[in-house]
Parts: structure tokens; sequence; C-alpha cells
């Protein structure tokens, strides 16, 4: 993304156009530059995630403008990111105080989506991939933790010691695996995991891990609405920018109904009531209790 500011204005325009509606929103907009200080480190383990988590919050604004929120407020930690966590905004709504979390719900990471990310971010940094093609077949996908992250990326740094041409199959814990090959190639990656997209289709097992997120945002985010930074809110919002573009186009009859299900039963479940807006730059709304 960042390449595409050098010498391609569009994004760019585009950005600085969200930044200076959501600045002109804040009633203390000398703020917001502080809190993505705090938030947006450049040597982050993942830069890119920390970049869009400030994109959804920067974008949730115009959208809460429309829904009659108003007099927007930036919460910056006092002793930045050391501090407890906080929601991300107040605000007002219909004269009451508000509290708003944001949150981009990304796709959950499994074996298929975190191992050719993770041999072409090493690449990058200089991993010499010369030569070879990393093959990605089906794999568990269920939502990879740090230990198992830890042990694909022990995979990649000694990607040249596998064989090639051949079916290798590594235990990342008890109930995960990860399947590749290593061929020929120049130095890129790939997926095959032998199915077609009919198959996945309707398939709603396959999409448990991204519903398990879904619900662990959401707790997340309920606790961060409750500090004492906003006590006195007297409506609570989740915001979240969903950020999974081939959800729509890929199964947009069968999953949509069965997500929209599954964060009314995640609102239910929390301690609270927490109203909830799930927007996408995709031109779709999910889903929304706040019409």
């Amino acid at each position: 993304m960042i390449r595409k500011f050098y010498g391609r204005p569009d994004p760019a325009n585009y950005w600085a156009g969200l930044i200076c509606d959501y600045r002109n929103a804040l009633v203390n907009p000398d703020e917001a530059p502080r809190k993505v200080a705090d938030e947006l480190k450049v040597d982050c383990p993942d830069f890119d995630a920390a970049l869009f988590d400030s994109y959804a919050e920067i974008g949730a604004v115009p959208k809460l403008r429309t829904l009659g929120f108003d007099s927007f407020e930036v919460l910056v930690r006092p002793g930045g990111s050391r501090s407890p966590k906080t929601a991300d905004l107040k605000a007002r709504r219909n004269g009451e105080p508000a509290a708003l979390e944001v949150k981009n719900l990304r796709a959950h990471e499994c074996v298929e989506t975190y191992l050719p990310k993770l041999f072409e971010d090493l690449r990058i940094k200089g991993q010499d991939m010369s030569g070879l093609r990393l093959v990605v077949q089906r794999s568990s996908r269920d939502t990879l933790d740090e230990q198992q992250k830890q042990a694909l990326t022990k995979i990649v740094e000694a990607i040249r010691n596998y064989p090639r041409n051949e079916n290798i199959t590594v235990q990342l814990s008890e109930q995960k695996t990860a399947r590749f090959r290593i061929v020929d190639g120049s130095g890129d990656a790939m997926c095959s995991d032998g199915i077609n997209l009919d198959e996945l289709i309707g398939s709603v097992s396959d999409f448990d891990g991204l519903f398990r997120k879904i619900v662990a945002d959401l707790q997340r985010a309920a606790k961060q609405l409750y500090s004492p930074v906003v006590s006195d809110a007297k409506f609570r919002a989740v915001v979240m920018r969903w950020d999974i573009p081939w959800f729509k186009t890929t199964v947009p009859g069968n999953l949509q109904p069965v997500a929209a299900e599954i964060l009314q039963r995640a609102l239910a479940e929390l301690p609270s009531p927490i109203d909830l807006h799930v927007f996408s730059d995709y031109e779709f709304d999910l889903f929304s209790t706040l019409q």
C-alpha cells in the first residue's frame, strides 16, 4: 500500500479525504495524531494489521454520523500503550453520552492464509527463496495460536532443508497440521488444496474459525466499553469494519445469514447490552442493531 502512494495519487488522496472528514468530526482533533502515534508503531510485529485498525477507526466516524452520532471525542490513553485499553471514542447520540469501540475484522489466520504470507514476509526481509516455490496444500483451517505461528515460522526459515517434489506434513500441535510441497519456482508461494470453489460454498464448518474470531473480538470490545474513562456513557456500541472482500461475492446466499445469526447470538452472550454496527468498504452492510 505504501508503494502505491508513490506515483499514484488516488490512494493517497482517498486516505487524505477520510482523515480530513475524521478530524472535522472531532471536538478534539489535535489529539488524533497522538492517538495514532501511540497505537501505530512502524516496528510492530504486524504493521499491516495495525495500519488497518487505525483505518477502521477513521473510516467508522462518517458511517456513525449517518446513524445520528455527533460530538466525537478521540480517547488517548494517558500513559500511551502502557496504559490499560479503553474505548476508542466518546460521542453523543440523541443527546446522550456514548462510548464507541471500533474493531477491524480480518479473516482469521489459518495455515493456508498464514504460511504464504509468512513466506513473502521473510523473502522481503532478505531470506533467499530463489529457485523454489512453496505450494501450500489443504491443511488445518482452524485459527492459529502463537505457538503454532512460531512453528510455521521455523518451517519457512528452514525451507531449503525440505526435499523437493514430495508431499510434506508437519504436525504443529495435536490438532493442527501443515501440508505443503517444495517445487522448482521463482521464489513465490501459492495455495493448491485440491478442491474447487463450489465445494466450499455452503461449507459453514470451514468458516468456524472466522466466526469464533467475531465472538472473541466482541468480548474484548465489551471490556473496553466499560472502562472507567467512559463510565458516564448511557449508550455503548461496537463498530466493526468487515475487512473480508471475498465474503459477499463468494458466498452471498449461504453464509451471510449465518454470520448475522452468530453476531446476534454473540451480542446476547455479553454481560450488558451493547449495540453493534458492521460496515465494509465493499458497498454492503452485513449487520446492524442500530437501524
